[in-house]
């Protein structure tokens, strides 16, 4: 009976997987974390956005009320029966309260909300970790 020669450890396959270097693995987890505060930038990004366009289209309602108090106004200097001038001076009444209650709404949107500040720093600070990330991505790639 003959006996073969067992293999050596060099010709045997290493059965397990080299394990990823702790900086790949401590990258990767950065790109990730990165890569989520992105989106949520993003997100709060799109937010500032549909609030810009609320501002707007307030401001725009806003103006279009001034011109029609302007005009009822002008109506109501004109108007010489009593029921007509009544329904007239109801109606800069409802008028300048819908215009009462834009300026709150605008007021509030623009001054008290500290959401944008906030989407502000992230801006600002993701900025900057993107210009650290490309200069490391730089010297690691040579």
């Amino acid at each position: 009976m003959s006996r073969r020669p067992s293999p050596s450890s060099a010709d045997r396959p290493d059965p397990l997987p080299k394990e990823p270097l702790s900086e790949e693995v401590e990258f990767s987890a950065f790109l990730a974390q990165l890569s989520d505060r992105l989106a949520a930038t993003e997100t709060a990004m799109g937010q500032v956005r549909s609030r810009l366009e609320q501002v707007r289209a307030d401001r725009e309602r806003r103006a279009s009320l001034g011109h029609q108090v302007e005009v009822v106004r002008a109506d109501l200097a004109r108007a010489r029966d009593r029921e007509i001038r009544s329904e007239l001076t109801q109606t800069i009444q409802t008028l300048q309260r819908e215009l009462e209650e834009l300026d709150l709404a605008l007021e509030s949107r623009l001054f008290a909300d500290s959401g944008l500040k906030e989407v502000f720093w992230q801006a600002v600070r993701f900025g900057s970790l993107g210009v650290v990330l490309g200069w490391l991505l730089k010297l690691w790639a040579g």
